[in-house]
């Protein structure tokens, strides 16, 4: 009898860590009270040290579990450590600061001990390495809090990657309700980033600075269409002329017209382009719309193409993408690499940069600086 209640015991043991890797491996997404269904861990964005330490002060609770990725064992763990329950630090194994008479920015203690830290355990493995991290993490105290300070790991600030990792330890780990991320970059990115309802009360986030593209977010054709008439009604409340225009992923032309239509209504020399990748719809845009300036044929990824759209020597001030694989809520680090792209193609014009993306709209509303309110979703976004 013993000997049978030992095998289940064992076999138990063994199917709860199955589970456990087969979740984050799938990228279980069954619902829990301690995630958002919809936009996973509210993610904070702190542009600096100081500004995690601050945000890290704030936001953790002596109940949180923390894991914190990139750990220095220095003042953020420190910090971490004060506040909560425990904290998990990850780092890459490295060369400890000094070891080898070179000055370096990174950890100069091997263990939490070493660094007169108490209730902290250390790991040196990849953060990449989801079957790693769960079997370094124990199912009693999976985290709920998460710090990552990416520089400490690759050497470079990255904001895509880490935006990256952050989603797949929000998938990895269910109990995970909010991430602070140290990337001066994402938090110049969070700046931009907006959706209509935000744009419509100007609430929820100042607006960028002038010489940063304002990105909004949209889900479904009505409010990608009434989020570019937005922006547009504004500069024509402005007294702004000559709005020029450039649609990626036209189709068939009407929302191309739409603007055409409303820039030529706000007086001056505006107009709007419209481009996609195939020749057949361009011909119908232009037989549908022949009023439209011009219609053009060019990848959304090919930035010489979208140029020669424009007439001679003209870039537009508003741009609107509509591209398929960014549209879906999986494809928001292919459309963050396309608005970046496309803002670094037409700097120096571009004022506003509307997006059809199920994905970016919900990073979106995830992405918060850390010195906001509560780690709470934005209502009504």
């Amino acid at each position: 009898m013993s000997f049978c209640v030992l095998i289940i015991a064992v076999a138990c043991s063994s199917l709860q860590g199955s589970q456990r890797l087969e979740r984050a491996a799938s990228g279980d997404t069954r619902r829990s009270r301690f995630r958002t269904a919809t936009i996973g861990p509210a993610i904070f964005t702190a542009s600096s040290h100081l500004a995690l330490i601050a945000g890290a002060s704030r936001l953790v609770s002596p109940h949180d579990h923390v894991l914190e990725i990139g750990s220095q064992l220095g003042e953020v763990t420190r910090c971490l450590a004060d506040k909560a329950s425990s904290v998990h630090g990850v780092d890459m194994e490295r060369e400890l600061q000094g070891k080898s008479g070179r000055t370096a920015s990174f950890r100069s203690h091997s263990s939490p001990e070493e660094a007169g830290l108490t209730g902290v355990r250390f790991t040196l493995l990849d953060p990449w390495d989801t079957r790693a991290l769960l079997q370094a993490t124990g199912a009693d105290e999976e985290p709920t809090f998460a710090v990552i300070d990416l520089n400490q790991i690759v050497g470079n600030d990255l904001p895509l990657e880490a935006l990256a990792l952050a989603r797949q330890l929000g998938k990895t780990f269910p109990s995970l309700t909010n991430v602070i991320i140290k990337s001066g970059a994402l938090d110049k990115l969070q700046r931009q980033l907006t959706t209509l309802p935000e744009l419509r009360a100007e609430k929820g986030r100042a607006p960028p600075p002038s010489w940063l593209p304002r990105i909004v977010a949209t889900r479904g054709v009505a409010d990608y269409r009434a989020a570019a008439l937005e922006m547009m009604g504004a500069w024509a409340a402005e007294g702004r002329q000559g709005v020029r225009v450039l649609e990626v992923g036209c189709h068939t032309g009407t929302s191309t017209a739409m603007m055409h239509a409303r820039a030529l209504a706000g007086g001056g020399d505006g107009y709007a382009v419209g481009v996609d990748v195939s020749h057949s719809i361009i011909e119908r845009a232009a037989g549908l719309h022949p009023e439209v300036r011009r219609f053009g044929v060019a990848d959304a990824w090919d930035v010489c193409a979208l140029q020669k759209a424009m007439p001679e020597g003209e870039s537009p001030h508003l741009l609107l993408l509509d591209v398929g694989g960014v549209s879906s809520s999986h494809g928001v680090l292919d459309a963050l690499a396309l608005v970046r792209l496309v803002c670094s193609t037409f700097k120096g014009t571009l004022e506003a940069v509307v997006v059809k993306s199920h994905g970016l709209h919900a990073a979106a509303r995830a992405l918060k600086p850390v010195g906001w309110g509560g780690a709470t979703e934005r209502e009504g976004s």
